[in-house]
């Protein structure tokens, strides 16, 4: 089945491109849902179930002070919950690709695991730089708050880094014949140059899908929150748990059902990138004609 969709290949502004997105989204929700579904419903079958088990911090907290082996356990889990998100992403890209859904596991794989540890070691770098010169040109009452004003750069200097690596990151997806040395060398010069673009359509779209998402997700939220208060109440101060029996099953369905949708509005953020990546494209195309004509 094929995608509805805006020409990918144009100039478009942040605007037309944030348009792009979100219409490619509505155009072809139907078709997402009738291929993608059940990469999503593992996801959020295996997120609920963790929710469910952990709805209770301080018992969590207890357990992990008893037995510190539950860290491990737990940091076994995450790995599950990447490896799920990853499947998910990647039977999105799929249909972009028109590849099978392997291919583009490995692609994102690759992407995702060498961007990440580029960006992990230079926010290392960044953070004993700080680290020493707040230990060496400041005293003990302002060392914290020289540390704080570092972290806070460190995070801006990471964005600013980090934002280039989206059309990069695209673009060895999309082409089997991109590189990952070219993600790093000249994609990412051109999404440097572009900065401003991938800045403000990320920016918007991202603001959008972390409101439409949470409030999907205020009835799980709320009970979530109506758990934690019950907990606190018996373990603090031995009032009587005012919650069914049943909570847990309640809470494990409602936060199954708003944890799927919720998981297809942040595709919108793939969307972006997707034509992020087209316009860009284009762009570059473009300044290398003119280059050649002068």
């Amino acid at each position: 089945m094929e995608l509805k969709q805006v020409p990918v290949y144009k100039n478009h502004g942040y605007r037309a491109c944030i348009s792009a997105a979100f219409s490619f989204f509505c155009d072809n929700i139907k078709t997402l849902l009738s291929r993608t579904w059940m990469y999503a419903a593992v996801f959020s079958l295996l997120l609920s179930i963790f929710c469910t088990l952990a709805s209770s911090p301080q018992r969590l907290y207890s357990m992990m002070i008893e037995n510190p082996y539950i860290v491990i356990g737990i940091a076994g889990v995450m790995l599950v919950f990447f490896a799920a998100q990853l499947i998910f992403h990647s039977s999105i890209t799929s249909l972009l690709t028109r590849r099978p859904v392997m291919w583009n596991i490995l692609r994102n794989l690759k992407a995702v695991a060498s961007v990440c540890a580029v960006a992990m070691c230079v926010c290392a770098i960044l953070m004993t730089v700080v680290f020493f010169t707040a230990k060496h040109y400041f005293n003990d009452g302002h060392i914290y708050m020289a540390a704080a004003v570092g972290v806070g750069i460190i995070l801006l200097l990471l964005l600013i880094f980090i934002l280039p690596f989206v059309y990069g990151m695209m673009k060895y997806i999309m082409e089997p014949d991109a590189t990952l040395r070219q993600m790093f060398t000249k994609s990412y010069v051109a999404g440097l140059k572009h900065w401003g673009f991938i800045f403000a359509v990320l920016t918007t779209v991202a603001i959008f899908v972390y409101v439409s998402s949470h409030a999907v997700l205020l009835p799980a939220l709320i009970l979530s929150y109506a758990g934690n208060v019950s907990e606190a109440g018996v373990m603090e101060y031995g009032d009587a748990s005012g919650l069914p029996a049943y909570f847990p099953y309640v809470f494990f369905i409602i936060y199954f059902i708003t944890s799927f949708i919720s998981l297809y509005i942040n595709t919108i953020i793939i969307f972006a990138a997707y034509y992020i990546y087209g316009s860009v494209n284009v762009r570059e195309e473009m300044t290398r004609t003119k280059g050649i004509k002068a």
